[in-house]
């Protein structure tokens, strides 16, 4: 669209001078617009940049060296060092402009010799070919120099740097501040925390049900019942059969019909007594019901061996529940978990010497056949 080629320049007048390395870039442009006024620039930074590329144009004669254009200049070096113009020009500001000499000093003398010097428009003068011109620009653009690179300019720069990061530290300086009190709380929290942990031994002062293990999730649905006869036979499926029949008798009086998920012994086997049977249900509400409806079972007719039903504990509720039962029953007694306090001899918990083999029959319950099919 431009050319036959990528190699074909877009006008063949244009001269493309050859790359350099090692160099910035530099843009430079043939026309420039700069704003009358350095107020009408609101940042800082651009508002420096702008008196760098205006000087730099002076001093390499882009621009004319014209009592507008070192006006403009100095315009910008007095903002940096009072600001904004104020309203009315006191001696400071009129010494300042004036000691610094970057506009030339406005009298008759000085009018003549420009008018002389520039027959033609002012933004024309650096086409002209008049030495003696050129020397005094050359002359007032190293006054400017000099200037720019005094420790007096570096003092001004660093104050506008300094003034236009003083907000920004400022508040930043709260933040951090905000911080560290926060972080001297939270601190003070976790100390409170360890010392709570450490007088409760070690345990979590407050558990959350996201960390309930599997066996805390059991015992909330699960019951434990005492007093039921043990089935000695020699297959285990036919004690089991004998568990399901008592569990069946027991709940029967209760009004429970609830199927458990599962039933099992606890502990291993005594020939003294027989072993509580654990119940495990679907859900806790099953558990509350059947523990609401327990106290029933003082009319259950259990014969020698009374039949209690209680929730699933963990050791350590069994453990103070006992040491609190233990001084009441046997005051001159210290029974540890191993040691338990043996049964009458005479009761007559193993179904083994009944005569008869459906269970519990002989401590005065119904027998299966009764219940299956009440009157």
């Amino acid at each position: 669209m431009f050319g036959q080629s990528n190699d074909e320049p877009l006008l063949h007048s244009m001269n493309v001078d050859p790359p350099r390395t090692n160099l910035p870039w530099e843009f430079s442009f043939e026309v420039k617009f700069y704003p009358t006024t350095p107020t009408t620039i609101v940042d800082d930074h651009a508002r420096y940049y702008v008196f760098l590329q205006l000087r730099r144009d002076i001093l390499i004669g882009r621009l004319p060296a014209t009592a507008d254009t070192h006006a403009l200049l100095g315009s910008f070096a007095a903002q940096i060092e009072f600001g904004d113009a104020p309203a009315q020009v006191n001696d400071e500001y009129e010494k300042f402009i004036v000691g610094a000499r970057l506009v030339p000093t406005e009298h008759s003398n000085a009018e003549v010799s420009r008018t002389d010097y520039c027959p033609t428009s002012p933004a024309q003068t650096i086409l002209l070919d008049d030495p003696t011109l050129q020397n005094k620009d050359e002359q007032l653009a190293g006054l400017i120099f000099e200037l720019l690179e005094s420790e007096r300019f570096q003092e001004l720069f660093i104050g506008i740097i300094e003034r236009s990061r003083s907000n920004e530290y400022k508040k930043l300086k709260e933040e951090l501040e905000q911080q560290k009190a926060k972080t001297a709380e939270l601190e003070s929290e976790l100390v409170a925390i360890k010392k709570l942990v450490t007088t409760q031994g070690g345990r979590n002062p407050l558990p959350t049900p996201l960390l309930e293990s599997a066996s805390e999730l059991e015992r909330k649905r699960s019951v434990v019942i005492s007093g039921i006869p043990e089935g000695r036979h020699g297959s285990e499926i036919e004690n089991w059969k004998w568990d399901h029949i008592c569990y069946n008798k027991v709940m029967n009086h209760l009004n429970v019909g609830t199927t458990p998920v599962t039933m099992y012994r606890l502990g291993r086997p005594n020939s003294h007594r027989p072993r509580l049977l654990k119940v495990v249900y679907g859900s806790s509400a099953t558990q509350l019901a059947v523990l609401k409806r327990a106290p029933f079972l003082r009319s259950f007719p259990s014969g020698q061996l009374p039949v209690y039903i209680r929730r699933s504990m963990t050791r350590e509720e069994r453990d103070k529940i006992k040491s609190e039962l233990v001084p009441k029953t046997f005051p001159n007694t210290q029974i540890s978990r191993k040691v338990r306090p043996q049964p009458s001899p005479h009761l007559n918990v193993n179904p083994t010497h009944a005569t008869t083999s459906e269970p519990m029959d002989l401590s005065g319950n119904e027998s299966v056949d009764n219940i299956a099919a009440p009157n």
